[in-house]
């Protein structure tokens, strides 16, 4: 409790004794003047005086507090909204944490299966790599018996022709023959062995490869894949209040799931089992049996989206992001996360403001507006609940200024030649799912 409520408080309590004491007091006056009211009894006179006078004082200081403290302004003018908005964060976080201890279990398993997936490939490549081998020496051996037999052919045929030359030699010549042919097909023979198991190695070679392959498929295409998305990068977003139809909410949460789906294909995913390139991340419901369950279904898992929602007060942000990193040729994994949307600024609200110094050169004056952009704006927004986007290097934003206006501004500095107060403020009415306009606005520095 902070000294503000106490002091409130006090003065509440105050003023509730002053009011019991000045309707007794006036009571009691009237009531000795006998003064009659409408033409009531003197009696009645004094406690309608007295009723009425009590309803003016409470009137006046619910007034004269509710002007001096805005707290009890918001209070009054939003008090159930707020009881309703703290009913559903309490409902938010409460599906937050449940959500977060799932996804650290499905983390678990998808670490255990990487790793198992890890061991896997490093099998497949030794494998592949002694098969390699062997095939590589059973190459070089038929090339080797290859030769010998053009060799022992090329002999065969000098033997004939001699043969034909020196018929006198007739007996050694047709021994010389004769060697030279069993030779080539004993050299045939091995050459056709080898061959086969050659033939065999390789098939062997497809098959483990083969068998990784399907196994494994995300393994490999993470090692060698364009990655598409990065791990909790956003797709896609989009606002949906709270009080519509169930119809309608369900009808806007596949439109940004169709706008992801969409982006994804654009960026090289492929259409999975669900004829999608984007896939919801399947969550497991426990059973009241232990160690039993089941994940839900992809159209549960909307279904459950749409009673949250609906559940939920005024309006929310859906955010489409990814788990894990995504590569091209592959589905990619996704998850829905759900934001209560409130309003952030109003316009002209100050965002952040800083001193620049205008003594210094131009470049200097616009670097230090670029700094107070992103070291002062952009972390003072994120902290008062704008939802940010980010880029492809994984860097946050909330908004965009024309770099236009930062010239302009570095030129006005730099035309005082002193130091002055810099103030970002918000262009128009701001809500968390953004963006954030901005305009820049110097004064003098006190």
């Amino acid at each position: 409790m902070t000294w503000r409520t106490v002091l409130a408080l006090a003065v509440f309590v105050g003023v509730c004794g002053f009011i019991a004491y000045f309707g007794d007091l006036i009571g009691r006056r009237m009531g000795k003047r006998r003064l009659s009211l409408f033409g009531l009894r003197p009696r009645y006179t004094a406690i309608v005086s007295t009723t009425i006078t009590g309803m003016l004082i409470a009137i006046f200081t619910i007034g004269f507090m509710a002007g001096v403290s805005s707290q009890i302004r918001t209070l009054m003018l939003q008090g159930e909204q707020i009881l309703r908005e703290r009913k559903a964060i309490l409902q938010e976080y409460h599906d937050t944490k449940i959500a977060a201890k799932m996804l650290a279990q499905e983390l678990l398993r998808q670490e255990s299966i990487t790793a198992k997936a890890r061991s896997e490939s490093t099998k497949a490549i030794h494998q592949r790599d002694i098969l390699a081998n062997d095939i590589a020496k059973l190459t070089s051996e038929l090339s080797r018996l290859k030769s010998d037999l053009k060799r022992n052919q090329a002999e065969l045929a000098k033997a004939e022709s001699q043969t034909a030359i020196a018929k006198g030699d007739l007996a050694s010549a047709k021994k010389e023959i004769t060697y030279r042919r069993m030779q080539i097909a004993k050299q045939r023979s091995s050459i056709d062995r080898l061959t086969a198991q050659r033939s065999r190695l390789a098939k062997l070679f497809v098959e483990e490869m083969g068998e990784a392959a399907s196994k494994w498929p995300m393994y490999i295409a993470l090692r060698e894949g364009k990655i598409i998305f990065r791990s909790n990068e956003e797709i896609a977003r989009g606002e949906i209040r709270c009080n519509l139809p169930k119809s309608e909410i369900r009808s806007r949460v596949m439109a940004i799931y169709d706008k992801a789906d969409q982006l994804a294909r654009d960026k090289g995913a492929v259409n999975g089992d669900n004829r999608h390139t984007i896939q919801i991340m399947p969550k497991k419901v426990e059973s009241d049996q232990p160690n039993s369950g089941r994940f839900l279904k992809e159209s549960e898992s909307v279904d459950a989206i749409v009673d949250q929602i609906s559940s939920s007060a005024g309006s929310v942000v859906v955010r489409i992001v990814t788990v894990g990193n995504s590569v091209e040729k592959e589905q990619s994994l996704v998850e829905f996360q759900l934001y209560y949307n409130r309003r952030i600024y109003a316009p002209r609200d100050e965002v952040a403001a800083t001193v620049i110094d205008g003594r210094g050169t131009r470049g200097q004056i616009l670097e230090s507006l670029v700094i107070f952009l992103r070291r002062d704006v952009r972390p003072s927004a994120i902290k008062a609940g704008i939802i940010p986007t980010f880029d492809q290097d994984g860097q946050p934003s909330v908004g965009q200024i024309a770099w236009d206006n930062l010239f302009d501004l570095a030129d006005q500095i730099k035309s005082t030649g002193k130091l002055v107060r810099v103030k970002a403020v918000s262009t128009s009415e701001t809500w968390s799912v953004g963006p954030l306009g901005l305009d820049l606005t110097m004064s003098d520095s006190k």
